[in-house]
């Protein structure tokens, strides 16, 4: 941490700072708008069930998550001893509304967790504590809500259900928690709990066993179409199925948001990198080439081709009588003209011109310059054989 203090001056933290709240201001804009974690089995976070769907997973239960509408293809098919799962995003979501009853008395059960019911006669909040541990077949579970499936009276003052239909599977002095109705072959479950195996209970192990006791050894669905979640073909008849059809219905205003705080934190941070700016140091003067480069100029503005054609032409006959086997103090022409063309097998006139050019000892033109100089490097770089 100390490391990144020392890397980071404060404009840059200022920077920081900024996409931070914009990235937080973002997610507060967006939170409402997203209902994935609340109820749904791809949620991690205490509110989801991720956990009791793990937890299904490893006992062994076929159980998979459907991202239909309710009155897709699925439920047209002659299916029987399936279970479907809707779990409430809120206490105010009458997701029973659309229950397909003929599915259900073919032999099908439909669970309602944490939703009223599609009925006249709601739960109602009453004095019952908030924290109960009604027993079960499985042992005491965990229950934390008021709501309760109330009793009503008859002419007799005679206690009955809400309906004849139904039967209370846990219930206490103060109403029904869960309720189940007989519906041809199949069941119509409602539970008034909405986390009643969601991952906060994950210590009440109770919980989760009930919950799988009421799916028996059902083929197991969860809605997730309720949660957001499509697949391809729900997303594509919903106009959702590329990305320019999501942004299409995105408001523009959200839009418009991110793009606007993206660029003014690319303006003002100016696209820096973490870390301290570098400045570039200039490259060490070679003193040896700035003395040749000045004195070449010097010698281009007063026209001294006869001392370069004579200083060069030294130097590289030196390296090449090396190269041939000869010492380095001065040798005849012609001896040097004799010697290099034995031993390369080329021209003596192309040396020859190199050592005529020393002996004029006259002025030449910058082109005729340029062509002595490519005459010296061809003889100075090519090897003898």
């Amino acid at each position: 941490m100390q490391s990144l203090k020392q890397a980071l001056n404060p404009r840059q933290w200022w920077t920081v700072a900024l996409t931070a709240i914009a990235l937080i201001l973002l997610t507060l804009i967006n939170a409402p708008s997203s209902p994935q974690s609340t109820g749904s089995s791809y949620g991690k976070t205490p509110e989801g069930y991720g956990a009791w769907y793990e937890y299904m997973e490893k006992s062994g239960a076929t159980i998979d998550r459907l991202r239909k509408p309710n009155n897709s293809e699925f439920f047209n098919a002659n299916t029987k001893n399936t279970t479907f799962i809707q779990i409430a995003i809120d206490n105010t979501s009458f997701i029973g509304q659309s229950i397909n009853t003929n599915w259900i008395e073919k032999g099908n059960r439909w669970i309602i967790i944490g939703a009223d019911r599609s009925t006249n006669k709601k739960a109602q909040a009453t004095k019952a504590s908030f924290t109960s541990q009604p027993n079960t077949i499985v042992g005491p579970i965990k229950i934390d809500t008021t709501r309760r499936f109330i009793k009503t009276k008859t002419a007799t003052n005679t206690d009955i259900s809400i309906d004849r239909q139904e039967e209370p599977l846990i219930q206490d002095n103060y109403g029904a928690l869960i309720m189940k109705r007989t519906l041809g072959k199949g069941e119509l479950i409602y539970i008034i709990p909405q986390f009643i195996a969601a991952n906060a209970y994950q210590s009440n192990p109770g919980n989760f066993k009930y919950l799988s006791t009421l799916v028996k050894n059902d083929r197991i669905w969860i809605d997730e179409y309720l949660h957001g979640y499509r697949d391809i073909e729900a997303a594509k008849e919903e106009g959702k199925g590329s990305v320019f059809e999501f942004l299409a219905q995105t408001p523009i205003i959200i839009l418009f948001t991110q793009f606007l705080i993206g660029i003014s934190v690319l303006i003002y941070g100016k696209n820096w990198r973490f870390g301290q700016v570098k400045t570039i140091e200039p490259p060490p003067i070679n003193n040896s080439l700035a003395y040749i480069q000045a004195m070449a100029g010097i010698l281009q503005k007063a026209n001294s081709t006869d001392f370069v054609i004579e200083t060069l032409s030294k130097a590289e006959i030196t390296k090449l009588q090396r190269t041939l086997g000869l010492t380095a103090a001065p040798q005849d022409p012609a001896t040097i003209i004799k010697l290099w063309t034995q031993k390369t097998g080329r021209s003596p006139r192309e040396l020859e011109q190199i050592f005529n050019a020393l002996n004029r000892h006259q002025k030449l033109s910058e082109a005729e310059l340029s062509k002595w100089l490519t005459q010296l490097q061809n003889i100075a770089v090519q090897k003898p054989k």
